[in-house]
């Protein structure tokens, strides 16, 4: 079982899209392996919210409360993922 935290797709760092090409593989290698896995990754106000530079001390507030705010939104679905993979090992 695996939640993987996707942090910052779609950057120029990142030229691949919303999420890495790389994440997505090893993500299929474990599920193919019999894992489970559960992507989390900036939604659409939290990635308005850390604007072009994720680095930028003007946003970095409000990206952290964009981030609070999904976090609370997916918490049910995280615990409730996190409970099924606990209760299949």
């Amino acid at each position: 079982m695996l939640i993987w935290l996707e942090a910052m797709p779609g950057y120029s760092f990142f030229p691949m899209g919303t999420v890495l090409p790389q994440t997505v593989e090893q993500m299929a290698l474990l599920e193919s392996a019999g894992g489970t896995t559960y992507l989390v990754e900036p939604d659409e106000k939290s990635r308005s919210a850390i604007g072009p530079n994720p680095l930028s001390l003007e946003t970095r507030i409000p990206a952290a409360e964009a981030g609070r705010s999904q976090g609370h939104a997916i918490a049910q679905d995280v615990g409730s993922f996190w409970g099924k993979s606990k209760g299949s090992r």
